[in-house]
């Protein structure tokens, strides 16, 4: 699982992947998630009752100073609205460390993440009514 980050919250695993990111100009280094930071992700408790899972691919604007601005697009849906809206807000709350330009100033970059909810093995979920 090379390049990939664990999270175990409750009955659940959580992946995310920092897939690609990638800033205008080209040279220097893209944004990245601070791995010096636990990346925490959010998994609402209905959705884990209701047995929901799925990836989201989330692109999300990092500005130099390494802070996640309100500027981001949802690449992949997971299917399922609250589990967007959590990577989402998990991603917001991330530490990053911002592009370099060729220079190796700071400077503004996206970052694209996928954020991979799977319920446990074994762990029915309720059923739907």
């Amino acid at each position: 699982m090379q390049g990939m980050s664990k999270i175990a919250m409750g009955a659940a695993l959580l992946l995310f992947t920092p897939v690609l990111a990638v800033q205008a100009g080209g040279g220097g280094a893209p944004a990245r998630v601070n791995a010096q930071f636990p990346a925490q992700v959010i998994y609402p408790k209905s959705a884990q009752i209701a047995g929901e899972a799925g990836v989201v691919e989330v692109a999300l604007l990092v500005n130099s100073d390494g802070q996640a601005q309100t500027t981001y697009r949802i690449i992949k849906s997971s299917g399922h609205a609250d589990l967007d809206t959590a990577a989402l807000q998990s991603a917001m709350n991330w530490h990053y460390v911002p592009a370099h330009n060729a220079a190796g100033d700071p400077t503004w970059g996206w970052v694209y993440l996928k954020i991979n909810y799977h319920l446990p093995a074994g762990k029915p979920s309720l059923p739907a009514h």
